[in-house]
């Protein structure tokens, strides 16, 4: 599998399985990061009027991922660090961090379930 980001001068185009998506910098409505409890991966997603663009940053430290940098690890991680930089500012939209929500929302649902098969 593989995934690719392009950014250009009208906009930000990723193909992720398959799919190529275009989304143009006036149309970006948000910037949005999130993970799972696993911490395989960092998921981000550019919201647009017409369309998302995603795209998955793998755990360095996971053996087992389908997407896997082809360039050393530390050059990647500056590269997503600056893909971050030029998102904000060419959109003129915050990264929003929903991190945290979804490992909440993960605990909160293992307490119900829990309550739930005590009873």
């Amino acid at each position: 599998m593989k995934q690719e980001i392009t950014v250009h001068e009208q906009g930000i185009t990723a193909e992720y399985y398959g799919k190529a998506t275009t989304i143009p910098w006036h149309e970006v409505q948000g910037f949005d990061i999130w993970g799972g409890k696993t911490k395989r991966m960092i998921s981000y997603e550019l919201i647009g009027e017409n369309g998302v663009v995603r795209w998955v940053v793998p755990n360095q430290y996971r053996l087992f991922f389908p997407f896997k940098p082809t360039i050393p690890n530390d050059e990647y991680t500056q590269k997503m660090a600056a893909l971050q930089q030029v998102i904000v500012a060419q959109s003129g939209k915050p990264l929003y961090s929903s991190l945290y929500r979804c490992l909440f929302l993960y605990q909160l649902c293992r307490l119900c379930w829990q309550e739930f098969a005590n009873q």
